[in-house]
């Protein structure tokens, strides 16, 4: 089964982040061969519903879910930016304390 929140979280367990202050931390990890492609293209949901993010690097605090342990780099949101186009890229927190946006209507953040 892929991780994906529609398979391990409904929707109805999603909590919408209105205020940035909410969330401190909100780092998404990836590996450097995708790099290139999320510098010029932005991150994407890809086959999933939603971008995941941590509230923080793995380990860190008690930080458990919403970025692997083997990622190579740590690409930090601006959350007072998303959160100031909530419209566009709500961002929402799973019950686990994985962070979710699903981007535009092509998934791109």
């Amino acid at each position: 089964m892929k991780n994906t929140a529609s398979t391990t979280c409904p929707p109805a367990l999603l909590t919408r982040l209105a205020a940035a202050a909410a969330v401190p931390v909100c780092v998404h990890g990836t590996y450097l061969h995708c790099w290139e492609q999320i510098r010029t293209q932005g991150l994407n949901r890809m086959s999933r519903n939603h971008v995941h993010f941590a509230t923080g690097l793995p380990g860190a605090g008690g930080v458990i879910s919403g970025m692997r342990t083997t990622s190579e780099i740590s690409i930090y949101m601006d959350v007072p930016a998303l959160l100031a186009s909530a419209d566009a890229f709500p961002l929402f927190e799973s019950a686990n304390g994985v962070l979710l946006c699903a981007g535009d209507a092509r998934g791109t953040i």
